[in-house]
């Protein structure tokens, strides 16, 4: 990646309950990413339904790590997932 390209990073959620789900989502990106569009903040999941999202960032940084951390809760379950990506 380089500063100026747009990409659409992917965030997939499965629910692998016998019920649906109302997840919550939380996406924080750090310096050298820039929003393009809302993120997610929620999505209701049916019984064993996965499903996958796209939320367009620009990078901004002109070399270096960018921080991207996505948190999903619903009820008293919740997962995290942080990365960082080479620019």
């Amino acid at each position: 990646m380089r500063a100026g390209d747009r990409i659409d990073l992917p965030i997939t959620l499965s629910n692998e309950r016998d019920a649906a789900l109302d997840v919550s989502l939380k996406a924080t990106f750090g310096e050298g990413l820039k929003l393009l569009d809302a993120a997610p903040k929620g999505e209701k999941l049916l019984a064993h339904e996965r499903r996958s999202l796209r939320t367009p960032v620009e990078v901004t940084a002109k070399g270096g790590n960018v921080a991207i951390k996505l948190q999903a809760s619903t009820g008293s379950l919740s997962d995290e997932l942080a990365r960082e990506l080479n620019v």
